[in-house]
């Protein structure tokens, strides 16, 4: 009885830190590089913003959105069209609670080596 109670105990020991560890590890993910749902967010939005300012799936030649945790963990857009597909424009949110639309706020130069 004592024998198995012990192994219990190790048992349970052991899941719970198999636990904190997949805990620890995704919160340290989304710290470091970003909440998936709030990078296709800004994808979207960004998307949105270039259709209203004329631009259409031919005019554009990428489009990624990244996780810039060094500028105060912000959720930037990347878009490179297709006249200059070596700069790529950045877009970000207006306003830190993400309830206007975003705005271009500066570009890259020579980026992109194709």
């Amino acid at each position: 009885m004592k024998l198995s109670l012990k192994f219990l105990y190790f048992v349970v020991a052991i899941l719970i830190v198999i636990i904190l560890t997949i805990t620890i590890y995704n919160y340290r993910l989304n710290l470091v590089s970003g909440s998936e749902i709030e990078k296709n967010r800004i994808l979207q939005e960004t998307i949105w913003t270039l259709q209203e300012e004329g631009y259409t799936k031919d005019d554009i030649h990428f489009v990624s959105s990244d996780f810039n945790y060094s500028k105060g963990q912000s959720y930037e857009a990347y878009v490179a069209f297709e006249e200059d597909h070596q700069t790529f424009y950045i877009y970000t949110w207006n306003d830190p609670n993400k309830k206007e639309f975003v705005k271009r706020v500066g570009q890259t130069g020579n980026v992109l080596n194709d």
